[in-house]
């Protein structure tokens, strides 16, 4: 749960009116207006979330839903032989390569049955329990999927789910058959009946959707899978995004081809340090940190704490290590990194920093771990390290990102914008930025203008000699950078 600074309560709460105005048709953007219902009201009580689940408003929800890529199709027929360990990979070490191969089987098989995604199904298991019912809130989200057996309890009835579709003007009953297993909380709790019985619901929505939306004055969304979050009347598309940002992912992992750069740096390919780009960022280089004692000088991803991060591009690991209070960046092993104590760190907390081509240096803060060391070659895409919150005092889990240029920082937001989502582009970015005092608003400005004012300078008085035969002792002078930045972090 992201906590915003008390500033911006007054704003976050004068907005929410404004947030919380709009419908969706189609599961796409349709505008700011609500959509009204057509026909006659439906023949059932609104289904609401009854889970007590922190669903509080954030404000992540994209003002305009346009803005996203189109989600990528499923890949078609799916392998299970494929799909397991692309599963064992988003789930990482909360599933065992044998249940891997066992939630794969029911997955695949729930969903051929119920005619839905097995890709979406995987990711809502992802984001509601990461995996393991044993991860799941103690609230009545049930099992692996979360469900909320106290709202779908009323339409279940001799292993019958019953719903209704809207057909012309009027409303038609429709049912699933859900006689396989006995719909009992019980069994929610049981992983396979849990799958099978999130599969019947993605069926029923995946039919209602988008009639309901209008029916129930929902947000604009863009997916159905929001009502596996909300019920009927979806309230914000966060969630949403969170799953079709994981579905990215695993389809990512499933296809496992050679992936295409969409962005560069001079002669450099550069890549997304997170998996399912494009993500959403929250904090931008310039933003004011301490209660403007010091600026941001990089971008926070919107992350989910243990998912891999990634080198933007190939180079050597110059450095790999703690932000140390007081004493700048200090050196640590690979195998006492996961030794040190959270509140003996600084800002930055464990980071990595890696030197590219082309002047280009690419560093990682939060880190939960890392996986490489100092002098150490590594390939673009390959995993360094994986999201944490060392360093961070108030804010969530996240990989806080910096991008230097000989040493000055230089504006991740301009250089990787094909895989960023800007924080302007949200509810909660604008709400913040209106609520920013104004000599905040103006030190940012001016931060992001000499960033990008350092590198046009340096393109003027570097050459552009190639640097692909660039030794390891030259990489090594870089050293020096990480002392002067390693401070940066939140």
């Amino acid at each position: 749960m992201f906590r915003t600074l008390p500033i911006l309560s007054v704003a976050v709460l004068m907005g929410l009116s404004v947030w919380m105005s709009g419908t969706s048709a189609g599961g796409e953007a349709v505008g700011p207006k609500l959509l009204p219902a057509e026909g006659p009201k439906p023949p059932w009580a609104c289904r609401l979330d009854k889970t007590g689940r922190e669903r509080a408003f954030q404000g992540l929800g994209l003002v305009d839903l346009t803005l996203w890529d189109p989600e990528p199709d499923a890949p078609a027929p799916v392998k299970e032989e494929r799909f397991a360990p692309a599963l064992n990979q988003l789930c990482g070490s909360e599933l065992s390569y044998q249940q891997s191969n066992q939630y794969a089987h029911w997955i695949v098989e729930a969903c051929q049955r119920f005619d839905v995604d097995p890709f979406l199904l995987a990711s809502l298991v992802f984001q509601e329990s990461r995996c393991t019912s044993a991860n799941t809130r103690p609230t009545m989200a049930v099992g692996l999927s979360g469900i909320d057996a106290a709202m779908h309890a009323p339409f279940l009835h001799n292993g019958r789910y019953s719903y209704w579709v809207k057909e012309g003007k009027e409303w038609v009953p429709r049912q699933v058959d859900v006689s396989a297993y006995v719909a009992s909380v019980q069994n929610l709790h049981q992983d396979k009946a849990n799958i099978f019985f999130a599969a019947a619901l993605m069926h029923a929505y995946q039919q209602q959707c988008p009639d309901i939306d209008g029916a129930f004055q929902s947000v604009p969304h863009r997916h159905y899978i929001s009502h596996m979050i909300w019920g009927d009347r979806v309230l914000e598309t966060d969630g949403e995004d969170r799953v079709l940002r994981t579905r990215r992912a695993i389809i990512q992992y499933y296809e496992a081809g050679t992936p295409v750069s969409r962005a560069r740096w001079k002669s450099v390919e550069l890549f997304c340090p997170l998996d399912g780009c494009p993500r959403k960022v929250t904090g931008v280089l310039g933003d004011v940190r301490d209660s403007g004692k010091r600026a941001h000088k990089g971008i926070d991803f919107v992350s989910t704490l243990g998912e891999p991060v990634r080198a933007i591009a190939d180079g050597w690991v110059v450095y790999a290590g703690v932000d140390a209070p007081g004493a700048g960046a200090r050196k640590v092993t690979l195998d006492k990194s996961g030794t040190i104590r959270k509140n003996s760190m600084g800002p930055g907390g464990l980071f990595v920093q890696i030197q590219h081509k082309d002047n280009l240096m690419s560093e990682y803060m939060h880190l939960r771990n890392y996986l490489v060391q100092q002098g150490q070659w590594v390939k673009a895409e390959q995993i360094i390290g994986h999201v944490g919150d060392t360093g961070i005092k108030i804010d969530a889990p996240h990989l806080h990102f910096q991008m230097r240029e000989s040493g000055e920082i230089i504006d991740p937001l301009v250089h990787l914008r094909p895989y960023l989502i800007s924080p302007q582009a949200t509810y909660r970015g604008q709400l913040m930025i209106a609520a920013m005092p104004g000599r905040w608003r103006e030190a940012r400005a001016r931060m992001r203008v000499e960033a990008a004012g350092h590198r046009e300078h340096r393109n003027q008085d570097l050459d552009a000699t190639d640097s692909n035969n660039r030794t390891r002792e030259d990489t090594s002078a870089s050293e020096a950078s990480a002392t002067k930045g390693s401070n940066d972090g939140d």
